[in-house]
């Protein structure tokens, strides 16, 4: 398998986690227009890293 196909598990977290912020945000405070942001909470942070 090539060296660029490669896919590592690290990477495979980081993408499943940081996927699962919007989602939450989501959740939470349902469709958010394009320039709107808002902030996850500081538990749903804590719960999504140790996933």
């Amino acid at each position: 398998m090539p060296h660029d196909q490669v896919v590592y598990v690290e990477d495979t977290k980081r993408y499943k986690r940081h996927a699962a912020y919007p989602q939450k945000v989501f959740e939470i405070h349902g469709r958010l227009q394009h320039d709107d942001r808002r902030i996850v909470p500081a538990c749903c942070v804590k719960a999504i890293s140790i996933r």
